[in-house]
């Protein structure tokens, strides 16, 4: 299983050096035009590996509950700043093929994206190391 860190360099270099191995979602590209204030998919890719583009920081990997990501096994999801905005949410995940989509790119809301699998074992635990009375 790899890191990450890991994953996200290999999305990154995708988006610097393969853009065709790299797609988009209808909502998340609407939505990262309106964010960062481009309109081809192609500069928003090359934004993403730019030095306007600092701070990720890992959210979570979850489970891809859209249909419309076939083959995707893993969401990543991550944060980062740009020159203008903080906190961007940006989420992908790669198919069997070697090809990447973009699930969303937009400005978070300031809370955690948490996915039900991080809920589920958090309670999970929670439960583990409560003491045997209390459960």
């Amino acid at each position: 299983m790899k890191l990450p860190t890991e994953v996200r360099d290999e999305f990154l270099e995708a988006c610097k050096n393969n853009k065709k191995m790299v797609t988009f979602r209808p909502d998340a590209v609407e939505t990262a035009k309106a964010v960062l204030k481009m309109q081809k998919r192609c500069d928003i890719l090359d934004f993403l590996v730019s030095d306007d583009v600092s701070n990720f920081r890992y959210e979570n990997t979850s489970s891809p509950r859209d249909v419309h990501m076939p083959g995707i096994t893993e969401i990543h999801a991550w944060l980062f700043d740009t020159t203008s905005v903080k906190n961007v949410y940006l989420a992908f995940g790669q198919n069997k093929e070697g090809v990447w989509s973009i699930k969303s790119l937009h400005e978070s809301n300031g809370k955690q994206q948490t996915s039900t699998v991080g809920i589920a074992l958090g309670i999970a635990l929670g439960r583990a190391i409560k003491p045997k009375e209390e459960q």
